[in-house]
């Protein structure tokens, strides 16, 4: 290998959740929690409003809950099994809505 190249190996899994949202939230949470350090990242987030041009949590969740029902409890349940807030959880903080905002209004 030269400089450029790097062998990297990835595991994937496919996961098929029945139930509520909130339940299949909270079977996610278990399944991955094993992984601290995959755990640590997906609860890594923080609301910042001026990244994502939102004056509070709550209008993101409100949006997701207009255009994506279900996710929220899906995340809850998920934040729940792995004992964190939903606030914390990477995915709201990793969208950039400031960049789309725009085109959920």
């Amino acid at each position: 290998m030269n400089n450029i190249e790097k062998e990297v190996k990835a595991e994937f899994g496919h996961f098929i959740l029945k139930g509520s949202s909130y339940d299949s939230g909270q079977r996610l949470g278990e399944l991955l929690k094993k992984n601290k350090i995959f755990i640590k990242f997906l609860t890594s987030g923080k609301f910042d409003k001026n990244k994502s041009g939102f004056d509070d949590f709550d209008e993101i969740l409100s949006l997701y809950n207009k255009h994506c029902p279900g996710i929220n409890e899906e995340i809850q349940g998920f934040a729940d099994k792995v004992d964190c807030s939903i606030e914390s959880i990477i995915f709201y903080d990793s969208m950039g809505f400031q960049s789309m905002s725009w085109m959920w209004l």
